[in-house]
């Protein structure tokens, strides 16, 4: 009898738990490159995922969920694809479906796959690939396919790579994707650098990290001139490439190439900056390397702005105060002292006056951002330059924060006069909704979101703002208006303030915004 229960076992003919919802991979074969996916359901009201952003905070900043929760789910995942690898029926594809798809699998990994290896991989391996496959390539929702993929990393062979490759291309899925195919292939660190050069969002983040003990030297070389750069936050490669590369080696010569030159600016940067992962200070080869770089700098006279701003991140970072931890860790007061002059004559130079003034007429979006970086670290008034650009652009400027950081009360009359010449304020003023205010068709929101911050610095002015800010269908922007409105004097407020008060908070759906404007109404 199992003879022929053996010959019968196929999961072709069930039916698809998802119904007639698209193949995701089919999806990434048809339009390669896309990011967004099928199944992505954004909601304006909720902080929605980046691509691949969810499993990267879970897998480098959430801890593992509890020892029992975990073994719960592990073992609900295993007892469900044991029930289908015994036998392929709709009931049993349906629960195994239901399961991958009800949370990530990033925290359960490691002990499903001992579980899966232990118990079914011996006498079954064919059928969890098979599972793997079906999951891979149909499945409809991206965690049912990362858990296809996870089998097919244990379970599968090398008629599996074009799926794991196609499916690795996409930030979503490289993590599983890497791991998979590190499992199969046969010369691993040549596939995760391939992965690690075609994304470059969290999945290169993924495929970065798992060749930080490469001595290959190309993907050293690779890693130092642009390796690192990722659409996240290049500070969560910098260190790893830095010392995997060999940073301080590779800037030894007396030349060096323009790609290492202009790059260390922004590894070194990026390591000086820190945040989520290792920093300048467990570097410990910073010393030589920060020594090399600034050579490199002094004896190019054309370096661009770049490297201005990554020579006042080093002289900021040589300027601090507690260094007992970084004598400890090769750092000598002569040393600090030497770097710091080096970084001093560097900023001396009277031709990046010249090359700021420049950039803060680019249209370029990196070179302007860079000119008026350097021109705040020099000292310079950019708040024209600003309200120019605001001006040109008001409803998709970028400017606009940098403008409000340099207004100040002789400043704020003319530039509140413009906001209410270019905002809908009654469009704005639609009454509360629990909106985040994100993304297309926020753009006016977000406007008034940002002079709305600013306005508590400047009480009595711009009422007409905060009285529509306090109507908006944005939470942070009727925030914002209460806190500008608390920030006036009570004997100034306008006269109709206590009632527009009163109306929103009668009709506030956020439960914290109301309790804080009950209290403002209480106060006399």
């Amino acid at each position: 009898m199992r003879f022929f229960s053996s010959l019968r076992w196929s999961l072709e003919k069930l039916a698809h738990p998802w119904g007639s919802a698209p193949s995701l991979y089919a999806y990434l074969l048809a339009n390669p490159g896309v990011e967004a996916l099928p199944d992505e359901q954004r909601d304006p009201r909720k902080v929605n995922w980046a691509v691949g952003a969810l499993d990267g905070v879970m897998s480098h900043h959430v801890g593992a969920a509890g020892a029992d929760q975990t073994l719960k789910r592990v073992t609900s995942l295993v007892e469900a694809l044991t029930a289908l690898v015994q036998e392929s029926n709709n009931a049993n594809l349906r629960a195994l479906y239901d399961l991958t798809s009800s949370e990530s699998l990033v925290n359960a990994a490691d002990p499903l796959r001992d579980q899966v290896m232990e118990r079914l991989l011996p006498n079954q391996r064919d059928r969890v690939a098979s599972v793997g496959r079906y999951f891979a390539t149909e499945g409809d929702r991206r965690d049912v396919v990362k858990f296809g993929v996870f089998l097919l990393g244990i379970a599968g062979n090398e008629t599996d790579f074009s799926v794991l490759r196609t499916l690795s291309l996409h930030d979503e899925f490289t993590l599983f994707g890497a791991v998979a195919l590190l499992n199969l292939g046969d010369d691993p660190e040549q596939c995760l650098w391939w992965i690690a050069r075609n994304v470059h969002g969290w999945g290169r983040i993924h495929a970065v990290e798992r060749l930080h003990d490469t001595n290959n030297p190309a993907i050293q070389a690779w890693m130092l001139r642009g390796g690192f750069h990722n659409s996240v936050m290049d500070e969560y490669l910098a260190a790893i490439c830095a010392r995997t590369g060999k940073l301080h080696e590779a800037l030894r010569p007396a030349r060096i190439d323009a790609p290492l030159f202009d790059n260390t600016a922004s590894l070194l940067s990026a390591l000086i900056q820190g945040g989520p992962a290792e920093d300048i200070h467990g570097y410990e080869d910073a010393p030589e390397a920060l020594e090399h770089y600034l050579r490199h700098v002094a004896q190019t006279p054309e370096a661009g702005l770049a490297h201005l701003l990554t020579i006042s991140d080093i002289a900021r970072f040589l300027s601090q105060e507690s260094w007992q931890e970084k004598h400890e860790k090769g750092w000598t007061e002569e040393h600090r002292s030497q770097l710091l002059n080096s970084c001093n004559s560097i900023q001396a130079r009277m031709d990046w006056r010249r090359l700021i003034e420049e950039g803060l007429k680019s249209e370029n979006e990196l070179t302007f951002y860079q000119a008026e970086v350097a021109a705040r670290d020099s000292g310079m008034d950019t708040w024209a330059i600003h309200f120019d650009r605001v001006r040109k652009e008001p409803l998709k400027s970028r400017s606009w924060f940098d403008l409000l950081q340099q207004t100040d009360n002789g400043r704020i009359d003319e530039l509140l006069s413009f906001v209410l010449s270019i905002l809908p304020l009654q469009d704005l003023a639609t009454g509360p909704d629990t909106f985040m205010g994100l993304g297309p068709g926020f753009e006016a929101d977000q406007v008034l979101d940002t002079v709305l911050q600013e306005l508590k610095r400047f009480p009595v002015h711009g009422w007409p703002l905060i009285r529509t800010g306090l109507q908006n269908r944005v939470v942070r922007n009727r925030n914002m208006a209460l806190n500008a409105l608390m920030a006036w004097p009570r004997e100034t407020w306008p006269a109709d303030s206590f009632a527009i008060l009163q109306s929103a908070y009668a009709k506030e759906p956020d439960e914290g915004l109301q309790k804080r404007m009950g209290e403002a109404l209480r106060v006399q």
